[in-house]
């Protein structure tokens, strides 16, 4: 008769998937920890486009600055200054 294993941990299968468990569990709270914000900022096809574009907004094609829209320097700004 196979006595029980004391713990859990003993049986390899169930130690390897508590470990993998344990580290995603480690670089969640890690990532969580860091303070990180992943802002995705830009232009649509309805403000820039190339020469000829019915939605362009300008007759050459390009713009003539490299600002955000309004709304989205607003958010940046804020999120900016929250700080970490």
């Amino acid at each position: 008769m196979k006595t029980p294993p004391e713990s859990a941990l003993d049986d390899p299968e169930y130690a390897a998937f508590a470990w993998a468990r344990y580290k995603r569990l480690m670089l969640g709270m890690a990532l969580f920890s860091l303070g990180v914000v992943v802002l995705c900022l830009g232009l649509d096809p309805s403000i820039e486009g190339e020469e000829g574009d019915a939605s362009n907004e300008y007759g050459a094609g390009d713009k003539n600055h490299l600002r955000l829209p309004g709304l989205q320097q607003k958010l940046l700004e804020k999120v900016v200054a929250v700080g970490p």
